[in-house]
């Protein structure tokens, strides 16, 4: 703490915060104070006397004006008060400490707050009654920990006629220093154990300071308006070069603009203990205009004897970019977990293409050289061999156009042709052409409708396939004396076509995985049905190139359903008329024969 002269020669000088007790007989022991009030004048610092009712305003006047020539400039200009004990110790004609306690903080911030130093004040206790001395004892000792901690230099006269031996040691006890008259010579006494604690607490508050100062993270003494104290860190992070400065700064101005009505918020709640939650993430702008991702700790403080809040700010940028980092080495990790397992299913997928292309091959060529055979025998049917080729030659049909239109769909070379045509139809047709088949699985097939005809704009071949494929499944997948409902609904702006059946079922966490490409429930080798795999993948694109959604619900052991949604919309072309061969040649039986290829009777 800084050394101030006090003007008394047998104390010298002493730093802020020292608290001193004088004993008086009479209104001349006061004239040693006029040097002590000459000193902080000329020290730029505020001076005030609390005069007692032994005493009036101009005598005090008079005793300053012994050692003060132009006492009258500095009590115009306010740098020196001159105020009777009963306007600042009395509230309705009672002593009330915490007031008093406050006011002495109040005045001292304030002469701080004006550009001057601090406050030196006299405070004559000649007033006292005998009734109120233990209270105003204890206020005393405990105002020692409040004038400690400020720039201010007390004095406190008391009426040595009023106090016993008792009172005077417990007077004595209070203060740093006590000045009593002997023989008519000013005599020291010095509360050695006070003196000490005092100094110890300087130093505590030199050693405190220094290892602020040494601390790598920013510390911040303010309230809602100004910065009271911060260390070198605090600089850095501001961008502020000198502490003046900073000091006629508030740290809301360096928070970023739509942050700010959050962190005064947060500010508010700490000075009045009202936060639940001491830690506030927000945004700093420094002095270059750099943005910093920040966190503020935060707890109430006392700071010269009022509420301030003390903050330490930690620049986190690193830390979100150290999260970001790994959030993103997660979603690399998943990618390449992705690509790995992608990879996987693609060389499962060749694995069962291979699979595919090879069986109905070596069948074909087993089938012709029995033809061969058959030739040279006595003219045997050869029917039942050219139907098993037929069927391999579907097989092998359905595989190629399967691998080139997803290649297509994937290319975004997948063109419809569109046309307004009766869904109905379409669909009814379809699902008659696969009766007798269906009845040769040993299943029962039903088509109902909620309508007659429904004109919606769509390709008619491949809304085929689609259906086909569907039906294809629930025959696949539907042991013998299962059932077939193929439905449609129109719901006015939308078309729903379902196909359900009450067969295997599919589990739920595999439903999803149906619709991929490359990918099937069942895994290679362990299959118990023929095919590749693509024709819901293909089937689902083909809905979704008609602005329409595919779905499924199943359950496993239970059945499935699979729901075709189509818009209800045309185009302005001429309808088409239910042709009976698409655009490939095909009838519906030869398109179901298709579909149906990789299924066995």
């Amino acid at each position: 703490m800084e050394a101030r002269p006090t003007g008394i020669d047998i104390i010298g000088d002493v730093p802020w915060g020292t608290h001193i007790s004088q004993f008086y007989s009479s209104k001349d022991d006061f004239y040693y104070l006029a040097a002590f009030i000459k000193e902080g004048l000329f020290n730029n610092e505020i001076c005030l006397w609390i005069y007692s009712h032994n005493t009036t305003y101009q005598e005090v006047k008079e005793i300053i004006k012994s050692q003060v020539v132009n006492v009258d400039y500095f009590i115009e200009s306010g740098q020196l008060k001159i105020v009777s004990y009963s306007a600042w110790y009395l509230e309705n004609n009672t002593f009330n400490e915490s007031i008093v306690s406050k006011k002495w903080a109040d005045f001292t911030n304030s002469a701080v707050d004006n550009g001057f130093d601090g406050l030196r004040a006299v405070a004559d206790i000649g007033w006292l009654k005998k009734s109120d001395f233990e209270s105003f004892n204890n206020y005393e000792q405990n105002v020692n920990s409040v004038i400690s901690k400020l720039p201010l230099i007390a004095i406190c006269l008391y009426d040595i006629g009023n106090v016993n031996i008792l009172e005077f040691g417990k007077i004595v006890k209070n203060h740093a220093y006590t000045l009593l008259k002997d023989d008519a010579e000013l005599k020291l006494l010095k509360n050695d154990e006070l003196l000490i604690k005092e100094k110890q607490l300087q130093q505590s508050q030199g050693n405190w300071r220094k290892l602020l100062q040494l601390l790598p993270i920013a510390v911040f003494i303010h309230d809602e308006q100004k910065i009271y104290y911060c260390n070198n860190a605090a600089l850095k992070i501001t961008g502020v070069i000198d502490y003046d400065t900073i000091g006629k700064m508030s740290l809301l101005q360096f928070i970023c603009e739509d942050k700010r009505q959050d962190y005064e918020d947060f500010v508010r709640q700490v000075l009045n203990d009202k936060t639940c939650n001491n830690c506030l993430y927000t945004k700093l702008i420094d002095k270059s205009g750099q943005l910093l991702d920040i966190e503020i700790i935060s707890t109430k403080y006392i700071y010269n004897g009022c509420s301030a809040a003390l903050s330490i700010i930690s620049n986190i940028s690193h830390r979100k970019r150290m999260v970001e980092l790994e959030r993103d080495i997660i979603i690399k990790n998943d990618l390449l977990n992705e690509t790995i397992e992608y990879d996987k299913i693609k060389t499962e997928f060749f694995c069962s293409m291979s699979h595919e292309l090879r069986t109905p091959l070596n069948v074909i060529l087993s089938a012709l050289q029995l033809i061969e055979v058959q030739q040279k025998n006595t003219g045997n049917s050869q029917e039942k061999y050219f139907n098993i080729i037929r069927q391999n030659c579907y097989r092998l049909l359905r595989l190629v156009n399967n691998l080139i239109d997803i290649t297509m769909l994937d290319s975004d070379f997948f063109e419809l042709n569109v046309k307004n045509c009766n869904i109905v139809e379409i669909v009814e047709n379809i699902t008659l052409s696969v009766v007798e088949f269906v009845k040769s699985k040993g299943l029962k097939i039903q088509f109902d409708t909620n309508t007659e005809e429904k004109i919606i704009a769509c390709d008619p071949d491949q809304i085929d396939r689609v259906i086909l494929n569907l039906i294809s499944n629930a025959v696949k997948f539907t042991p013998t004396n299962g059932n077939i409902w193929v439905n449609i609904t129109d719901c006015g702006d939308k078309v729903i076509i379902t196909v359900k059946d009450n067969g295997v079922g599919i589990p739920r966490n595999k439903q999803q995985l149906i619709f991929n490409k490359f990918q099937r429930v069942e895994k290679l080798f362990t299959r118990h049905h023929e095919g590749s795999g693509l024709g819901l993948p293909i089937a689902k694109s083909i809905v979704e190139k008609h602005g329409g959604t595919l779905t499924v619900e199943s359950e496993f052991g239970k059945g499935s359903k699979f729901s075709v949604i189509l818009p209800s919309k045309t185009v302005a072309e001429q309808s088409c008329p239910l042709a009976t061969l698409s655009p490939t040649g095909h009838n519906f039986v030869e398109r179901a024969n298709l579909e149906f290829s990789d299924i066995y009777a």
